[in-house]
C-alpha cells in the first residue's frame, strides 16, 4: 500500500515551521519528522517505488543522474499529478527520509523555513528544490520524446550543474519547450566551448537571451533559433572568464 500525505498535514506543519514552532523543530531536529499513519491517504501511483533504495553519493547533483533515471521511469505521472505537494511531502518524509537526512541534513541551528523548502512542495517554484521532485521534473522537462536511441542526452547535461535549475528552469522563458531545448543543445553540440568556465557561460546566455526578450517574444522562437541566436553572440561566449 502506497499513501500521500493529507493537505492537513502539509498545511499545518508548513504554517508552524514557517512560525519556528519549537516543538515542531523539535520533531524535525531528533528525527522524528516520519508522518503518522492518520495525516496518510492512500495513493496507488507510488507503489512501484516504496521499496526504491535512494542512496546518498555527494551533494553534486550529477552523482544522482542513474538514480533519478529509475525513480522518473518507476513514477508514470501525469504533470498535474507530479505538482501535487502531498507526493512529494511524502517521499521525503517517508520512503526517502534517511537519504533527505543525508542530503539535506536538519542540525540543532536549523530554521523552518529550510526544512519547508527540502521536505514540502508548497508552490510550483518549490519543486525546483524538494530533491526529489526535483529528481523527476529534470527529467520530464527535458527529456527528448520520439528519440529512443538517446532521449535523456539533454537531461544528462542538465544534471551536469545546479545553476540550471536556478537560471533555466526558474525563469518565464524556461517554460517553453524550445527554449529549453534550444539553451542545452547548444551547450552539448558545443563541448569545447563550454569545456572551461560553464557556469559562467550559461549566465551569460540566459542574461543576453533575458535582455533579447524584452525587445521581442524569445520564449515563442524554435530550438533552432534560439541556438543561431545564441550563435550570434558566440566571441562573447568565447572570452567569458568568469
Amino acid at each position: 500500500m502506497s499513501f500521500v500525505v493529507s493537505e492537513t498535514f502539509c498545511d499545518t506543519f508548513i504554517y508552524r515551521l514557517h512560525k519556528n514552532d519549537e516543538k515542531t523543530l523539535k520533531i524535525y531536529k531528533d528525527g522524528k519528522s516520519t508522518i503518522p499513519k492518520n495525516y496518510l491517504i492512500p495513493f496507488q501511483k507510488l507503489q512501484a517505488i516504496e521499496s526504491l533504495k535512494l542512496k546518498y553519493i555527494s551533494e553534486n547533483l550529477i552523482d544522482y543522474f542513474d538514480i533519478a533515471k529509475e525513480l522518473y521511469e518507476k513514477l508514470p505521472l501525469q504533470p498535474a499529478q507530479a505538482s501535487d505537494q502531498r507526493i512529494w511531502t511524502y517521499l521525503t518524509h517517508n520512503v526517502f527520509n534517511e537519504f533527505m537526512g543525508k542530503l539535506r541534513p536538519i542540525k540543532e541551528t536549523t530554521k523552518g523555513d529550510y526544512i519547508v523548502d527540502h521536505y514540502f512542495c508548497k508552490s510550483a517554484k518549490a519543486l525546483l528544490y524538494n530533491d526529489i521532485a526535483l529528481f523527476w521534473w529534470l527529467f520530464y522537462l527535458t527529456e527528448r520524446r520520439g528519440i529512443p536511441h538517446d532521449r535523456y542526452t539533454l537531461t544528462r547535461e542538465v544534471f551536469t550543474m545546479r545553476d540550471y535549475t536556478r537560471h533555466l528552469f526558474s525563469g518565464k522563458q524556461g517554460r517553453s519547450v524550445d527554449f529549453r531545448q534550444g539553451v542545452l543543445e547548444y551547450v552539448v553540440e558545443n563541448p569545447k566551448l563550454f569545456a572551461n568556465f560553464k557556469e559562467a557561460k550559461v549566465r551569460l546566455i540566459m542574461s543576453n537571451l533575458n535582455t533579447t526578450a524584452g525587445s521581442t517574444l524569445v520564449s515563442s522562437y524554435k530550438s533552432s533559433e534560439i541556438k543561431n541566436l545564441i550563435h550570434s553572440f558566440k566571441d562573447e561566449l568565447e572570452a567569458c572568464k568568469k
